[in-house]
């Protein structure tokens, strides 16, 4: 996928090789989604980089009256809902020093 002036999105290595291919399936983007979560080699700044290289993308197709493809779209899903996840892993809703 080009953008603009020719240069392809950017995504992180990391990602760019789990998730960029086929479109995904429900169960297959979960288990993708759970395994980028919980996975040490991704840091916190490289979803966040993701997510804003993929946002930005559909923004400039959109604008430019462009298709937008659909494993974009899988794309945005699963590292968006990665995301999530990772951020709820260590989240504990009853601290134990609280009481």
């Amino acid at each position: 996928m080009k953008r603009r002036s020719g240069t392809p999105t950017i995504l992180p290595e990391r990602i760019r090789f789990v998730v960029v291919g086929k479109p995904v399936l429900n169960e297959e983007a979960k288990a993708l989604s759970d395994g980028l979560a919980h996975s040490h080699e991704i840091t916190d700044y490289d979803f966040w980089r993701a997510l804003k290289s993929i946002e930005d993308e559909l923004y400039w197709l959109e604008r430019n009256r462009r298709p937008i493809p659909i494993d974009l779209i899988y794309v945005r899903a699963i590292v968006r809902t990665a995301r999530q996840k990772r951020l709820f892993i260590a989240w504990d809703p009853a601290p134990i020093d609280e009481y």
